[in-house]
């Protein structure tokens, strides 16, 4: 019980700490998506916003299911390149195959603020 409720506080402890610019570069990024998340949700209805989320569930089920098809139509007309086997080119692959790697920098950016 001890170990689970120091968790909780510990997380507690760092989100205020993320609020009073204890490290100012970790907060300003904080209020900055903030701000634009803000912006973003008053100008944009709330409706359009849950219908683009559903269309982007539906697309990505579409292009999981059929991108093979989709990339050797798009190779035989000339508008996507045969895949390349240089390292240079492979060089962020664990961050495009692994969903998410936003999710995980923001949560260790957060337990990385000094407590």
């Amino acid at each position: 019980v001890q170990n689970i409720l120091g968790k909780i506080l510990d997380y507690v402890e760092s989100s205020i700490n993320a609020l009073n610019f204890t490290d100012p570069f970790k907060s300003s990024l904080l209020f900055t998506g903030l701000s634009i998340l803000t912006i973003v949700l008053i100008v944009i209805p709330t409706r359009y916003i849950v219908l683009l989320g559903v269309l982007g569930q539906y697309a990505a089920t579409f292009v999981e299911r059929y991108s093979p098809k989709l990339s050797n139509i798009l190779a035989r007309i000339g508008l996507k390149k045969q895949g390349s086997k240089h390292k240079a080119e492979n060089r962020d692959v664990v961050r495009d195959k692994d969903p998410a790697f936003l999710q995980k920098w923001i949560t260790n950016a957060i337990r990385g603020l000094p407590t």
